[in-house]
């Protein structure tokens, strides 16, 4: 749009872009580019009421992610992120461009791959990771984006290859590491061996 001392022109502005109103099935409707007749770049998406309620992204038709902005542009809200095959690649929350919350990432297979939660954007607390057949890999803690607490690592077949404690980053106290035939332990203060 465009203004002149504070009302609006009656002259429109034209950016080269036409933009495509494709209706949902639910009633409501996406507004972007096509090119091709394939969705591309970032659409809004509204409501069977006419009300904004989202954002998608695609990429040759194939969807991308979706979420929201707030006014300054910063990413806010739920927000899904997707493999080119439809299944969903993480899912979690954005306060002002950070992550918050709980974060759960996806295999492409559509099985959970870890999870964990941010306090502005650095892991904090529990974290879990799972092998794509479902068995568990690792647990490990965090406290402001630095590991802290007891962290432990598994092999596909569920037996214990790693486990130790951490404290705020550094290794320390007592570590175990059994891989095949090969076997080490020991002690850590600051992170060095001792």
């Amino acid at each position: 749009k465009k203004f002149n001392k504070g009302k609006e022109s009656e002259i429109k502005i034209s950016l080269g872009v036409n933009l495509d109103k494709i209706k949902k099935d639910d009633g409501g409707y996406f507004l972007g580019v096509l090119k091709n007749n394939k969705k591309q770049g970032l659409f809004k998406v509204f409501n069977d009421k006419d009300v904004h309620i989202n954002y998608y992204y695609f990429n040759k038709d194939t969807l991308m992610y979706e979420g929201n902005f707030d006014s300054l542009n910063r990413k806010n809200g739920k927000w899904i992120n997707y493999w080119p095959n439809g299944n969903k690649k993480s899912i979690g929350k954005y306060i002002g461009d950070k992550k918050e919350k709980e974060w759960i990432y996806f295999y492409k297979s559509g099985k959970i791959q870890q999870k964990g939660t941010y306090i502005k954007n650095k892991p904090n607390g529990l974290w879990e990771w799972w092998y794509e057949k479902g068995t568990k890999r690792r647990r490990e803690e965090y406290l402001n984006g630095k590991e802290n607490g007891f962290v432990i690592e598994y092999d596909t077949i569920g037996e214990i290859i790693t486990k130790g404690e951490y404290f705020y980053g550094e290794r320390e106290g007592e570590w175990l590491y059994l891989i095949n035939d090969y076997k080490e332990k020991g002690e850590y203060i600051g992170g060095m061996k001792t």
